[in-house]
C-alpha cells in the first residue's frame, strides 16, 4: 500500500511539472501559415485567397523562448526578421527581405510584421496582434493546412 501512494504521489508530481512546463511555453517555434486577417477596428475579416501557394505567407518562427528569428514569403517577397518574446508580448527587433512590388495581402503583411506586439494560441492557431490591437494576424500550423 505504500509503495502505491508513492508512486501514485510522484504520478502526480510529474503531472504537474509537465502541465507547468505547457503553461509557460513562450515559445513561437514552427512553421505557420497566415490564413485570416481581422481588422479589429472596423470589425472585418479577410480570409486567405485560395489561389496563394503554401510557401506565399508562411513564415517560419524558431526562437529560445526570449530571442528568435523569422523567415518566410509574402507574395512576392522573402522575408527575414528577428524578434524577442516576454510573456506574451513580441518584439520586432529587425525586418527586412526582398523589394519586389506586392499586391493584396503581400502589401499589407510588411506593415503587419513589423508593428507585431503580443500573441496567443486559441485551439490550433497562432493569433498574433498589432500595435493597439488594430489587427489580428490568425495563423495555422503549415503541416495542418496540407
Amino acid at each position: 500500500m505504500g509503495i502505491m501512494k508513492a508512486i501514485q504521489h510522484i504520478s502526480l508530481l510529474f503531472i504537474g511539472v509537465i502541465c507547468s512546463a505547457f503553461a509557460t511555453n513562450n515559445s513561437l517555434v514552427g512553421s505557420w501559415q497566415l490564413v485570416k486577417i481581422f481588422d479589429v477596428k472596423n470589425e472585418m475579416e479577410s480570409f486567405r485567397p485560395v489561389n496563394y501557394s503554401s510557401e506565399q505567407l508562411t513564415f517560419q518562427f524558431e526562437d529560445n523562448g526570449s530571442r528568435g528569428m523569422l523567415s518566410g514569403y509574402t507574395i512576392s517577397n522573402k522575408v527575414t526578421g528577428k524578434y524577442t518574446l516576454s510573456d506574451s508580448t513580441i518584439t520586432v527587433t529587425q525586418i527586412g527581405g526582398t523589394k519586389i512590388v506586392e499586391n493584396g495581402w503581400g502589401s499589407e503583411i510588411w506593415s503587419q510584421l513589423k508593428e507585431m506586439e503580443s500573441f496567443h494560441f486559441k485551439n490550433d492557431s497562432l493569433i498574433i496582434s498589432t500595435q493597439n490591437h488594430e489587427m489580428e494576424l490568425y495563423f495555422i500550423s503549415s503541416h495542418l493546412s496540407k
